[in-house]
């Protein structure tokens, strides 16, 4: 397992027009190789409790992107996600980012998100290869 600062301490902000943001391109975090994450999304302070959603696509293609878990009712203190390749309904691709959304009214969030992502390992392949000897 390998654990990644996702997201260090950033604050965003929506109006009634803004009813969304996505975290910016050169962050976005490439799960090649990782077949599950475990997200834990800490707040420590917000506005009218946004959504943040976790999206993931193959490729960097804006229509590719798919939610994989969306968190509502979120409040301040650490929320615990996991992502699981056998369970999830939209299994992890190579890029992993987030959107904070609300619609119709302001909103803001005080966040950050570390990620734990388990690769497929290579003791199962050496167990494999020693039980065929």
């Amino acid at each position: 397992m390998k654990c990644f600062l996702f997201q260090d301490w950033v604050d965003v902000s929506g109006t009634a027009t803004v009813s969304s943001v996505i975290q910016s391109e050169p962050f976005w975090l490439d799960l090649a190789g990782f077949r599950d994450v475990i997200a834990w999304l800490e707040v420590r302070e917000l506005t009218n409790a946004p959504s943040l959603l976790y999206q993931t696509a193959p490729t960097k293609d804006e229509p590719l992107f798919s939610t994989v878990t969306t968190l509502s009712a979120i409040g301040t203190g650490v929320t615990t996600t996991p992502i699981l390749q056998d369970t999830a309904s939209v299994p992890l691709a190579r890029w992993f980012r987030w959107q904070a959304s609300l619609a119709g009214s302001a909103w803001d969030i005080s966040f950050r998100i570390w990620i734990a992502a388990n690769a497929p390992g290579r003791a199962n392949l050496n167990r494999t290869a020693a039980t065929r000897r």
